[in-house]
């Protein structure tokens, strides 16, 4: 529960437009073209856990690398201590969303198509139909932020390339 509230209280985003996940539609400002397909990926810190700075910067690379041909965006997970260098990811599957997550031992992803966001929990206690989507999944919407974050760690520049 208490890794839920730390998901929820969160901001998301690019250091310059973050959003928050909340019950109800967040209004008329849009930062998702209907039907557009997202996610918000990271590695740093597996299963919730903080890990030291260098392995994070590590995984976040291989991460960076398993998504060349992707269009991504440098973007930012929480804020103050707890702030994660991730990447807003268009034109990406929940079911390639949630592969990745778990290929990089993570909680949860964020996945959305348009204004709507689902948070997708990982990990080995992942209850999965069939298909091998995850039936853990809770959904929100997204709502525009007021918090606004500068990236602090140094970053190589990221592919932007459509497929």
């Amino acid at each position: 529960m208490q890794l839920k509230h730390a998901f929820l209280a969160s901001s998301y985003g690019t250091p310059g437009q973050r959003f928050r996940l909340t019950a109800h539609a967040g209004g008329p400002r849009r930062l998702f073209a209907p039907g557009e397909r997202w996610a918000i990926l990271t590695a740093h810190n597996q299963h919730g856990v903080r890990q030291e700075s260098a392995h994070n910067e590590w995984q976040q690379r291989l991460l960076e690398q398993s998504l060349s041909g992707f269009d991504c965006q440098a973007a930012v997970n929480g804020e103050g201590e707890w702030a994660e260098a991730s990447l807003l990811v268009r034109g990406i599957t929940l079911r390639q969303a949630c592969d990745l997550g778990n290929q990089f031992a993570q909680a949860a992803v964020l996945w959305g198509s348009g204004q709507r966001a689902a948070l997708v929990w990982c990990g080995p206690e992942d209850s999965s139909d069939q298909t091998g989507f995850s039936s853990r999944m809770e959904r929100f919407w997204v709502c525009p932020s007021k918090a606004t974050h500068t990236v602090t760690t140094q970053q190589p520049p990221l592919r932007s390339e459509s497929w």
